[in-house]
């Protein structure tokens, strides 16, 4: 799975060079998700708490490289050209610590990254989307088992299922 727009935001991709420089934002720590990533890996991974505190027990990064945003809060994020996008992490709902991104900047506008989500209802009132409602310029979705043959039980279902 890959994410790569021209304005050097990349998400959920570590296949390929990077340097002390780079920046990546990861929505949650699954392996279709970090594919190619290695305790090698130089730059900025930039990710949910949750998802900060697994990638720290499974690899031997500096903390320093990992970089935990607080949902629905906004940062200022320089990229690898230089140039800087505000970034809001907001739930995804997909598994712990996943998160989608909600890029915005002056030439591009609003990206939503979605990464894996499961929508909920409680999302259509989260103030991060409702900012932007009607005003996403780009809509990056993850559609790998967007098909009709894959039926999923609910989280509900799910749950029970474990328990």
């Amino acid at each position: 799975l890959m994410a790569r727009w021209p304005l050097f935001i990349i998400a959920d991709y570590f296949m390929g060079p990077c340097s002390s420089s780079s920046v990546r934002f990861l929505s949650h720590l699954h392996t279709d998700h970090i594919k190619g990533l290695t305790a090698h890996y130089q730059g900025m991974i930039y990710t949910s708490e949750n998802t900060r505190t697994l990638l720290l027990q499974r690899f031997n990064f500096k903390p320093s490289c990992i970089v935990s945003l607080e949902e629905h809060v906004s940062v200022s994020i320089v990229l690898e050209n230089r140039s800087s996008t505000l970034v809001t992490p907001i739930p995804a709902h997909h598994c712990p610590g996943s998160v989608m991104f909600l890029f915005e900047g002056e030439t591009y506008g609003a990206i939503l990254y979605t990464g894996d989500c499961r929508y909920t209802s409680q999302m259509k009132d989260y103030p991060s989307l409702q900012r932007v409602l009607g005003r996403v310029d780009k809509l990056i979705l993850d559609t790998t088992f967007c098909d009709p043959q894959w039926i999923f039980p609910s989280k509900l279902d799910s749950v029970k299922q474990i328990i």
